[in-house]
């Protein structure tokens, strides 16, 4: 279930003192859909918004709220476009959960679809305030992450597995492709990991924006192999490997580095977005069906100075740049989530995936150069099996790659060795995940089996009562 809650990651306290405001000052700190079947706002669905303001002037009394269609009138309609907030405190925050928007997606909006709109704000004593906000209709996350993993950064593939840095734990977990934990190391130098990059020599970079070093790690002791300074000496972030150098985005300098695995800088430059007020190139990845041999793709954070000087986050957007710091003309997009921080590349299939800071999201998106699947390269290296328990939903997952079409063998077992489910047939090539439910049968232990040509794996599942 997606919950279109798109953190508005508001501003630091700290920045500001709230007792110099003359008024109130209102800002949105979260959105979220709600009284929908599925959480999601999906073509034909008439749901519920609800906001949560922040208000970090003084007392702000009678706080009304109006939305209004920006763009997107073919496709959305504002059922009720009022609602009441109440009174917001200084500091404090207030909703409208007694008075809730109410939206509609037509029939015939597509999927997945941003509508644009506005909320304008006032409260008594004459304030008023207008901030525009975006919707997507129908754009779900690939898979949710797991709770432990709560402040996602880097992303990196090694051909089959996902690699992500968790800030929170100072640490780095190795992910199936839909997203279960088969592995974590610590993360080199504690918490502050930014950047994530797989070597084709099977090893992981990592680039700590609180030390300000680069990492060479073993990715199954977590032993540090190499490190040296980043270039990026004002805010470290994004990190990609091309096949042969690294590339460094420093955040706050706005610019690119291209460094060789020994730490010596080879080139930069600038990038070539116009900058906003804040913000800047969070995340790296690197394309090899981009131009000359491949491009760099940059996770690009945007947002406006509003007002007493407090700086909000409006969007993440992907930009495709050369290696030689060139925009490559049409290739950018808006990710699903504006608190994005990582993105990575799925160089089979073209496709890319995209995350969500808080909570743990990643999005798999299209990529500026995706191939259909029957014109992915599958390789043998890149098969796998995998057996998993989703206790939330009593099911038990069996997750599988195949690199050609292959029989697969899928078997639950009862204590006394009777086949109670059983899938034995060939597959095409590609990424499947098939699942058992388990809420109809006695708790207890049953082993469950998956075998995919010289792949198997079996484990014992525990039923409860």
């Amino acid at each position: 279930m997606k919950t279109l809650l798109y953190l508005l990651s508001l501003f630091y306290a700290a920045l500001i003192n709230a007792q110099d405001f003359d008024s109130p000052a209102i800002f949105i700190k979260d959105k979220q859909i709600v009284d929908s079947a599925d959480g999601m706002w999906n073509t034909g669905d008439t749901v519920d918004l609800m906001f949560t303001l922040k208000n970090w002037g003084i007392n702000a009394s009678n706080v009304q709220g109006t939305i209004s269609i920006v763009s997107g009138r073919d496709y959305v309609n504002i059922i009720n476009g009022n609602a009441d907030f109440g009174t917001i405190a200084k500091k404090g925050i207030g909703n409208n959960s007694n008075s809730r928007f109410k939206i509609t997606a037509f029939n015939n909006a597509p999927s997945p679809y941003t509508a644009n709109f506005q909320l304008h704000i006032t409260a008594d004593g004459g304030y008023s305030k207008d901030i525009d906000f975006a919707l997507d209709i129908e754009l779900p996350p690939d898979f949710l992450l797991p709770p432990s993993i709560t402040s996602v950064y880097g992303l990196a593939f090694d051909g089959l597995y996902l690699w992500t840095t968790d800030d929170s734990s100072a640490s780095i977990y190795k992910l199936s492709q839909q997203g279960y934990i088969m592995s974590g190391i610590p993360a080199p130098g504690g918490q502050g990991c930014t950047g994530l990059a797989w070597d084709t020599n099977s090893t992981l970079w990592v680039q700590n924006k609180n030390t300000k070093m680069i990492y060479r790690v073993n990715p199954v002791t977590g032993n540090i192999m190499a490190n040296f300074p980043s270039p990026a000496t004002q805010c470290p972030a994004g990190l990609a490997f091309d096949g042969t150098d690294l590339w460094v985005s420093d955040k706050d300098a706005y610019k690119i580095y291209k460094v060789n695995t020994s730490g010596n800088v080879l080139a930069s430059f600038t990038i070539p977005v116009i900058p906003q007020t804040c913000g800047g190139p969070i995340e790296l990845a690197f394309d090899p069906r981009g131009p000359d041999n491949g491009s760099l793709v940059v996770s690009m954070v945007h947002c406006h100075k509003a007002e007493q000087g407090i700086s909000i986050f409006d969007s993440v957007t992907i930009w495709e740049i050369t290696r030689n710091g060139s925009l490559v003309s049409k290739h950018h997009f808006r990710t699903p989530d504006v608190n994005g921080k990582a993105i990575e590349v799925n160089p089979v299939t073209g496709k890319y995936w995209v995350n969500s800071f808080v909570p743990g999201k990643i999005y798999r998106v299209k990529g500026f150069y995706e191939v259909a699947l029957d014109e992915a390269p599958f390789t043998k290296d890149m098969e796998f099996v995998n057996i998993t328990l989703n206790s939330t939903e009593h099911k038990v997952c069996f997750n599988f790659f195949v690199s050609s079409e292959s029989k697969v063998d899928i078997g639950v077992y009862d204590t006394t060795g009777k086949k109670i489910y059983n899938i034995n047939k060939a597959f095409k090539p590609g990424e499947y995940a098939l699942s058992w439910s388990c809420k109809k049968v006695s708790p207890g232990n049953y082993l469950c089996s998956i075998k995919s040509g010289s792949l198997m794996q079996t484990k014992k599942i525990i039923i409860p009562k």
